[in-house]
This record gives C-alpha cells, sequence and structure tokens, in this order.
C-alpha cells in the first residue's frame, strides 16, 4: 500500500489534470452535439429520447465512461503512462527507485495499478465537469420527456462499471509500451501502433481476433440509429461478421489485460535499467 500511495502522489502533476481537461472538452462538444440532434428530432415528431442521456446529471455519466474506454480515454491514458513510467528513465530517477526497492514486479503492479486508479478519477472528474454542463443544455434543448435522476443513474453505472476493466487494459498497454519505449514519444507511438492498428484491420481481416473486437462487445458500442454515438470506437465489421457478445468481449479483455502485465514485468525484469 505504501508504493501504491507513493506512485499516486508521483501521478499527481500538471500532465494529469491536462490530459482529464482534453477528455472534457471532447465530451463538451459530444454532449452538445447529441442534445441538439435529440432537440431537432423532436421537433420534427420523432422521439427525443437520444438527447436524454447528453443532458441528464446523472445519464451523462454513460458518456463519460464510454469515452474513457475508447480512444479519447486510450490517448489520455497513453499520455500518462508516457510521463509516468517512462519518464522515470528521462528524468533518470529509474536506478534510485530501483536501489531501494529491486523487486521489479513489484514495481510494474505499482504503475499499472497507479494508472488504472488515476484513469477512474479522470473518468469522475470528466462525469462531473459533463454534469454541469448538462444544466446549459437543458436551457437550450430541453428533452422532451426529461430523463429521471435515478434512470440516468442506472444506464451510467453499467458503462461506468464496464469501463473498468477497459481502463485496466489501457494501463497495462500504456505500462508496456513505457517499459520497452522508454520514452514519451515511444509509449504514445507503441500504444498507438497496438490499439490503432487493431482498429485499423478490423475493417479488413482477423476482425474477431483483435482487442478492438473485443473491447465492442464488451462496452456494447453501436453506432445510434441517429445522433453522434457515446463512444468513440470502431464498431462497424466486414459482412458476415456478427458483433462481439458480452462474454467474447470480456474473455478477450481480461486475457489481454493478464498478457500486456506479464509481459511488461518480464521486460522489465530482464532490462538494463541503467540508461
Amino acid at each position: 500500500m505504501r508504493l501504491l500511495g507513493s506512485e499516486l502522489r508521483r501521478l499527481r502533476r500538471p500532465l494529469f489534470f491536462c490530459a482529464a481537461l482534453c477528455v472534457i472538452c471532447v465530451g463538451l462538444l459530444l454532449t452538445r452535439s447529441g442534445a441538439l440532434l435529440g432537440q431537432v428530432a423532436s421537433v420534427k415528431g420523432s422521439t427525443s429520447v437520444l438527447a436524454q442521456p447528453f443532458t441528464s446529471p446523472t445519464g451523462v455519466g454513460r458518456v463519460a465512461a464510454d469515452l474513457m474506454a475508447s480512444i479519447p480515454g486510450l490517448a489520455a491514458i497513453l499520455v500518462l503512462a508516457g510521463g509516468h513510467v517512462a519518464g522515470e528513465w528521462s528524468g533518470g530517477t529509474i536506478k534510485p527507485l530501483l536501489l531501494q526497492d529491486g523487486r521489479r514486479w513489484r514495481w510494474i503492479g505499482g504503475k499499472v495499478a497507479s494508472l488504472w486508479i488515476g484513469a477512474v478519477v479522470m473518468e469522475l472528474i470528466v462525469w462531473a465537469a459533463l454534469a454541469v454542463w448538462t444544466i446549459a443544455l437543458r436551457h437550450w434543448w430541453p428533452p422532451r420527456p426529461p430523463m429521471a435522476l435515478g434512470h440516468g443513474l442506472a444506464l451510467a453505472l453499467t458503462d461506468v462499471a464496464r469501463s473498468l476493466l477497459v481502463l485496466a487494459v489501457f494501463a497495462a498497454i500504456g505500462t508496456l509500451a513505457a517499459v520497452v519505449t522508454r520514452s514519451m514519444l515511444g509509449t504514445l507511438l507503441g500504444g498507438a501502433f497496438l490499439m490503432g492498428g487493431s482498429l485499423a484491420l478490423t475493417n479488413i481481416a482477423f476482425t474477431r481476433e483483435l482487442p478492438s473486437y473485443w473491447l465492442t462487445g464488451w462496452m456494447r458500442f453501436h453506432t445510434p440509429a441517429l445522433g453522434a454515438p457515446y463512444g468513440l470506437w470502431n464498431d462497424r465489421f466486414p459482412p458476415g461478421v456478427p458483433y462481439p457478445g458480452v462474454l467474447v468481449g470480456m474473455v478477450g479483455m481480461v486475457g489481454l489485460l493478464v498478457l500486456a502485465a506479464a509481459l511488461s514485468g518480464v521486460v522489465f525484469s530482464r532490462s538494463d535499467v541503467t540508461a
């Protein structure tokens, strides 16, 4: 617990709040578009259910969770991993840390766990910011009928709970990329190569064997018939490839988490830390 507390204190840096602000800005644009499109549908006589999560202080937690479990959250966690893990090499602090405690697997576990907790805190910050933003959205484009607070909370907590596994996977991938490359740029490129390459291949081949396919199934990312999606993630697959089930997504994501964490430990335990 002492190691985890120390890592969390080290994670409390301007980089964390800058990353959170970027995700919040994406959320502000997404919720604005969703509320506006929902109001347009209402004016045309269609249902305005689409606008409800975007203008509900509790329901907007679904947007925050899906953003953090998709491309904006992945980018934010990779940036944090670049500063929090790879920064130990660029800052010259890795060797003194290991001289104090040479248990490298324990160090890797502390990094992954602290990144995961930091990502969860960031998700809650994004939710709080968007909840305040919904006050203006409800004034400009009121949904008809409005979503009850209890209903919105039930919808949000489901996605928030699912996002916890995805955030852990992103933290493990960021740690692995940072340990392998030992630089901020390398961490960003390494994580982007793995997940971005998976997204690019989803529409070409090996769809069912790709992390992006598993994530879609676990988070249940489906593009709404009208309006902006909750999560910024590819959920369109080649003809004949069915949408993944929740169980397939969970097994794939858990396997990816274990693999990324294990590879991080193996690489770090066998690497030279004098650089």
